[in-house]
């Protein structure tokens, strides 16, 4: 006899407190210079969904202990229409430029090829006339885990909370 799987009930992330991302946990990529995160945000009735994309660099004297520097971090939120240009840029095989602009400054996230082989992942933030550039080298499989995830997410952009 075939037995359904039981599955208990967990409590929904925004009733303990948190922003409520798709998944529980964000889908990270740490390297020696760098680290990214990406992590979707579902939409509210307030809020259409996004993708926050943050970027932090190792504390200083971790050694081969390395800790990133999360507080002090890159973050730029994509919305919908920037991932439409980060799906066509990678099924046409195009570099990814991406900026925005608001009153406390701007930011940039570019994607690129490497000679390499793989990806460059640029974000530059500009604020209070101070720019910090952030880069990580991120593979062709990581990449594709990375829009897989981003593409999952979509039906749920829009759904808004229940």
């Amino acid at each position: 006899m075939n037995e359904q799987p039981v599955y208990r009930n967990l409590p929904n992330q925004s009733e303990v407190g948190l922003i409520s991302p798709v998944y529980a946990h964000p889908l990270k990529f740490f390297k020696k210079v760098a680290a990214l995160d990406v992590k979707f945000i579902k939409a509210t009735n307030e809020n259409l969904g996004c993708w926050m994309f943050q970027m932090a660099k190792p504390l200083p004297g971790t050694g081969s202990d390395v800790r990133m520097d999360w507080k002090n971090s890159l973050i730029m939120k994509i919305g919908f229409a920037d991932a439409s240009e980060i799906f066509y840029a990678f099924k046409t095989k195009t570099p990814v430029n991406l900026f925005h602009k608001n009153s406390k400054g701007s930011s940039s996230l570019q994607i690129a090829s490497s000679e390499k082989g793989g990806y460059w992942v640029n974000m530059t933030v500009v604020k209070d006339g101070a720019s910090t550039k952030l880069s990580i080298a991120l593979s062709e499989k990581e990449i594709d885990i990375m829009i897989l995830m981003m593409k999952q997410t979509l039906p749920v952009q829009y759904q808004g909370s229940k």
